[in-house]
Formats: structure tokens, sequence, C-alpha cells
């Protein structure tokens, strides 16, 4: 087989996964008890549940905090060189 045809091979197969995940395997897990719980509790909550991500978690606050100071230069670890040569 050809490097093209290999090339090829490779990318329709990878296309076809996708496909094959998207169309047959989300679905399924969509229908679980687990998810469907989910799902009810953020719609009871007027949470989108299509625009859920991981901002959505509770730490996330503390995190985004932490990285601002660090790079807005507020974190003396990573700005400030040790003194006392």
């Amino acid at each position: 087989m050809s490097r093209r045809w290999r090339a090829q091979f490779y990318l329709w197969g990878t296309i076809a996964a996708a496909v094959a995940v998207w169309v047959v395997l989300l679905p399924r897990i969509a229908q679980f008890s687990s998810v469907q719980d989910r799902v009810r509790k953020y719609r009871e909550a007027g949470i989108e549940t299509g625009a859920v991500f991981y901002s959505d978690h509770p730490a996330m606050r503390d995190i985004e905090r932490r990285v601002d100071g660090v790079v807005n230069g507020r974190d003396p670890a990573f700005w400030e060189l040790p003194s006392g040569r």
C-alpha cells in the first residue's frame, strides 16, 4: 500500500470512528439513568446542559484567582528573585 493510500485510509478511519462515537456511543450514554438524573438536576436549576464546562466546577473561582495573580505579577514565587547572595 502506498503512502498516499495509507494516509487516506487512516484519515477515513478516524472520521468513521468519530462518526460512530457521535452517532452510536454518545446517544447510548445519554440513556444512562445517572446522566438523565444530572441533566434533570441542571435543568431544574436553570443551567443550560449544553453549556457546562470545567469553569462550572466549584473550585474554579479559586483557581482563576490564583492564575490571575501569577499572570499579573502578584505572585512572588514567579516574579521576584531571591535576595541574599
